[in-house]
């Protein structure tokens, strides 16, 4: 009987130890990032689909801070790529 509920008690304490889906994370680029940010992260992702999309002729100014985050300045940080955005289902 001690055996059984032994091992009944590693079972539940094994089950509560892991990560529950109700608190998944967002994998994107080889980095876990909180669920939380799932908003900031599609934003960028958008961004750089945008930037994707934009024509090669345009020229802007890479060092000025606009606020934009689809502006060259805010992507030129991102650690991850368009496609572990399309990767992650962030975006099509």
């Amino acid at each position: 009987m001690n055996t059984q509920k032994l091992l009944a008690a590693l079972t539940i304490a094994a089950a509560l130890a892991l990560p529950s889906a109700a608190m998944a994370d967002v994998m994107l680029g080889g980095r876990e990032y909180p669920e939380w940010k799932r908003a900031q992260l599609r934003a960028a992702c958008q961004g750089l689909e945008a930037q994707a999309n934009q024509s090669l002729t345009a020229v802007e100014n890479l060092d000025e801070e606009s606020g934009d985050p689809a502006s060259d300045y805010q992507l030129s940080m991102v650690p991850f790529s368009l496609a572990d955005c399309r990767g992650a289902g962030l975006i099509r």
